[in-house]
Order: C-alpha cells, then structure tokens, then sequence
C-alpha cells in the first residue's frame, strides 16, 4: 500500500539505520512517497534485504553498507548516493544502538561505543552529506 501522506517525488534521500526499525519504515515510505532512497546500515544481508524491498516499491532506489562510526564509510556512503543518483537532498540520521542495562554497571569502552554510534555518527553525516 502506498504512503500518500507527502509527495517527495524526486528527491534524494539518503537513510541511515535504514535496514531496520525506524530507519526501516522511514526509508520504506520516503520511497512511497516517490524519492529516491539510498538505505544504508552495517548489515550486508539487511542491506541486500532492504534493497530489494525498496526496489519492489518502484522508481530508482538503492542500498549501501555504512558505518556512522566511520568517517571514510560515511564519505563513501554519501559519494555513492550522489554518484548513483547525481545530488543529495537529505538525510535521515536513525542509525543507533541501545544497551539494556544500568549506565552504573555498563563498561566505558560500551559507553563509547554507544556515543560514537549515537551522537559523533550522526555529526559525521550531517557534515559529510
């Protein structure tokens, strides 16, 4: 069923965290909505997952790995998305790991992690895109 809550026809979009949960649903209905999508995560079986769902849904769309933690990935993940579809229009930041359990009993090094992943990932594609 198709998403007509918005007409983003044309456009590009780049998602990360696009494999799964948010970014998922996000990337899914940005290409309802008629945009072209590039989905990325770190996963190369859900990327070649979502690829396909994306592809099924119509017009040109894509996928790619990308590590948010890495800047080199993320250069490589926005230079792909403008190579495949000629500019970048926006991004989407949903890429993000969680931890259940108490900040008091988690590792520093998981900690890190976490914030690398979170909060320096999404500065690096706000700045590379």
């Amino acid at each position: 069923m198709a998403y007509n809550g918005f007409d983003i026809s044309g456009k590009v979009v780049l998602v990360t965290g696009g494999t799964s949960g948010i970014g998922r649903a996000i990337a899914l209905a940005a290409a309802q909505a008629g945009a072209r999508v590039v989905a990325g995560s770190t996963n190369p079986d859900k990327v070649s997952a979502i690829k396909k769902e994306l592809t099924d849904i119509g017009g040109e769309q894509d996928a790619t790995t990308i590590n948010v933690a890495e800047e080199q990935s993320v250069r490589d993940a926005v230079a792909f998305a403008v190579k495949r579809f000629g500019r970048l229009d926006a991004v989407v930041n949903a890429a993000g790991v969680i931890k259940k359990v108490p900040s008091m009993e988690m590792a520093t090094d998981e900690f890190e992690r976490i914030v690398k992943i979170n909060l320096t990932g999404s500065f690096i594609v706000a700045r590379e895109a």
